[in-house]
């Protein structure tokens, strides 16, 4: 990438997070240039129709701000919104960073009924993030879309540690005795079961019931399938919610992605890869300033005032609008730090993607 792209990425990235708004028109008028904003937004089109952007080198950039850990917890889904007439699918794999999860890869799904991924669709995911991660323990969460025959083999024979959220009619044996999971768990509040066959495997699920706030529904059930033992499974599975942290974050509480009005998926996806950049520069300095300057507040009820990164939108917005350079700038060699203490990491992946 030649300087000028990359300080036009660093000038739409910066734009985006003054205004919250991922709308061309809104970025270009923010953005800090000394040209008129037509001129910007001319730019900003010029990029998105005509730049190919190297996302095997994105995943290594996002992989700076991943936790220093020999274990990447990873979280599959889909985000998802209509713009007119199309349904937007982004199939995405996060990796837990103190309770969030920060976009390691995405694709675009094909405009269809449904929107649901396929089996050949997921497996190419994973195989580009395990590229990416290579070396590390794997661990695997998905919600209920992401079962069946074919996954549950795929991850097994690529040796992933899964916790899946199955349905309540999925069918399983148990010492000779096949019925539904939902028949299993019968009138318990919670069940583990280790050596169950599920789609011809040998597995293990631990099943729990638990109460809603719903007026219509009292109780909705949890059944966690897994190739560990069944203890702890349920609450395993919990780190799957970072994804969709990620997801509220570049929605509505964030850059408000579901308004752009792109779409063209190959454009969607650059623009999804500029946000998740804005993303993980808002999350990194909520992190820093929480730890290093003000600890976030917490409230009475127990949870804090704002996440990490709302906390980081906020602070970097507040030192753009009173012209903060020091702070900035003591962000910024923070972030020098962090790239500096795992360059050795990059170049073992640059020669690994080459």
């Amino acid at each position: 990438m030649n300087l000028a792209r990359k300080k036009f990425i660093i000038l739409f990235i910066d734009a985006m997070i003054r205004c919250r708004n991922v709308q061309f028109t809104e970025v270009a008028s923010h953005m800090d240039t000394s040209v008129c904003d037509d001129s910007n937004l001319r730019r900003i089109q010029d990029f998105f129709a005509d730049y190919r952007l190297d996302y095997r080198q994105l995943a290594i950039v996002l992989l700076f701000f991943l936790p220093d850990d020999k274990n990447a917890h990873l979280s599959i889904d889909r985000s998802n919104w209509t713009y007119g007439s199309v349904d937007i699918n982004i199939l995405t794999v996060s990796v837990y960073c103190r309770g969030v999860g920060i976009p390691i890869w995405f694709e675009m799904l094909e405009d269809k009924s449904g929107g649901n991924s396929n089996t050949k669709e997921r497996c190419y995911v994973i195989r580009q993030v395990l590229k990416i991660l290579k070396g590390r323990q794997v661990f695997l969460y998905g919600d209920r879309e992401f079962i069946g025959k074919d996954w549950v083999g795929f991850l097994l024979e690529a040796k992933i540690t899964f916790y899946l959220r199955i349905k309540r009619n999925t069918r399983l044996t148990y010492k000779g005795k096949e019925q539904s999971v939902l028949e299993w768990l019968g009138s318990r509040k919670s069940r583990r079961m280790d050596g169950v066959n599920v789609w011809g495997r040998q597995l293990s699920i631990e099943m729990k019931r638990l109460k809603t706030k719903s007026k219509n529904m009292m109780y909705q059930h949890l059944f966690v399938l897994t190739n560990a033992t069944a203890k702890g499974a349920c609450n395993a599975y919990q780190n799957r919610w970072s994804i969709e942290v990620f997801f509220q974050s570049i929605k509505g509480r964030g850059f408000r992605i579901e308004q752009t009005h792109l779409q063209d998926l190959k454009r969607l996806r650059k623009l999804f890869a500029l946000v998740a950049l804005a993303f993980v520069l808002c999350l990194s300095m909520g992190i820093w300033w929480n730890d290093c300057l003000k600890t976030i507040e917490v409230k009475n009820h127990g949870y804090k005032r704002n996440s990490f990164f709302r906390y980081g939108l906020n602070k970097i917005r507040e030192c753009q609008r009173l012209n903060r350079h020091s702070i900035l700038s003591r962000f910024i060699r923070f972030i020098d730090q962090l790239i500096h203490r795992i360059n050795t990491l990059f170049q073992q992946k640059t020669k690994i993607l080459m």
